[in-house]
């Protein structure tokens, strides 16, 4: 064979070999470019269930019936909320109460992996859901008896949150908030909520201190209409006093009052203040 057609053999494997090696970089290429690919789109699935979760988490949410319907389980299943607050609607007796919030939870474990919030309104001689702590100041100082047994039972039904205390002193002698108090002094006001809390605390519940920064210097009910106060800050300020105790107490939570304070914030309801 001669030396020409050995060499235009060589020229020719050499560029099959050059022509190959490119085609399996460009084939690597691509192979990494599509793992790129899937493992963005994964991230971004991720992202986006992680903030779907999050917005969820941020809200409280009630429902309409005693029994779930299968509106209401998409609906939460949907939007995924920290937890739910019960009231009288939803409410028949402790034992179809208590199936309710099982099948509640169960949907909060299947959603989201994490218990819901299952709040409701039940204050020692004030607003109620189930009828509990009813006459437990009718010897004048508190049954703490009665209180407990009552405790033990929203315990039993499946109730973690209580939003109760109230921290709401009646600075003003016309607050209409005054006949739903437990206490006439702010020092009997602060030993109850501290006793109140540690029973709670001690049976699974947690407290929520209402309504900061305190509804007890308005004579109008927020239900009805937002009331405003000019009181000056002193007062205002000793109202805080109030709720800071029952922090330091142990309440883990601290609702809001809906209310215009104007020594603070004179143009925003409390609920909407950023100074507040």
């Amino acid at each position: 064979m001669s030396k020409k057609v050995l060499l235009s053999r060589g020229l020719f494997l050499t560029l099959l070999l050059i022509v190959a090696l490119f085609s399996g970089v460009k084939f690597l290429e691509n192979d990494k470019i599509k793992q790129q690919a899937q493992e963005l789109q994964s991230q971004k699935i991720i992202v986006e269930t992680q903030l779907d979760i999050t917005l969820g988490q941020s809200l409280i949410v009630g429902i309409p019936e005693k029994t779930l319907s299968e509106n209401t389980k998409s609906f939460l299943r949907k939007i995924k909320p920290a937890g739910i607050i019960l009231y009288y609607r939803n409410y028949e007796n402790t034992e179809q109460l208590k199936k309710l919030i099982g099948e509640l939870q169960y949907i909060a474990k299947e959603t989201t992996g994490y218990a819901y919030f299952i709040m409701i309104d039940e204050e020692p001689g004030g607003a109620t859901r189930l009828n509990l702590f009813k006459n437990v100041f009718e010897s004048g100082a508190p049954d703490w008896g009665r209180i407990e047994q009552d405790i033990k039972e929203m315990s039993r039904i499946g109730i973690n949150v209580v939003l109760a205390p109230l921290a709401d002193f009646p600075f003003n002698d016309n607050s209409f908030i005054k006949e739903r108090l437990p206490a006439h002094t702010t020092k009997a006001l602060t030993e109850f909520n501290k006793k109140f809390i540690v029973l709670l605390q001690e049976n699974g519940i947690s407290a929520t201190l209402k309504h900061f920064p305190g509804m007890g210097v308005f004579v109008d009910d927020p239900h009805v209409r937002l009331p405003h106060t000019d009181d000056d800050k002193k007062t205002i300020d000793e109202s805080i006093e109030l709720f800071k105790s029952g922090i330091d107490g142990g309440s883990h939570f601290v609702m809001t009052g809906h209310a215009v304070y104007d020594a603070i914030d004179p143009n925003t309801p409390t609920t909407l203040s950023r100074k507040i």
